[in-house]
């Protein structure tokens, strides 16, 4: 068995998806999440915005996203 090495934190009262891309597994995950939403709603239903901090993540199993934060992608 292969462990991942990412993670990711979901708001959905926010409707927000934030994917750590700090590591190689972390930037592909956020590529195909992004090719999945881009044919599911269409370019411009979300947006997608890179961080330069990462972001508070957890492990939370309904994690919640901290107020102001930028997001990865917003639908």
């Amino acid at each position: 068995m292969i462990r991942l090495d990412a993670k990711f934190r979901l708001d959905l009262k926010k409707r927000s998806c934030v994917i750590d891309a700090g590591t190689e597994v972390g930037r592909n995950i956020a590529k195909i999440f992004t090719g999945f939403i881009t044919r599911q709603f269409g370019e411009g239903a979300f947006k997608v915005e890179r961080t330069f901090s990462p972001p508070e993540i957890s492990r939370d199993p309904q994690p919640t996203m901290p107020a102001g934060r930028p997001v990865e992608a917003a639908l």
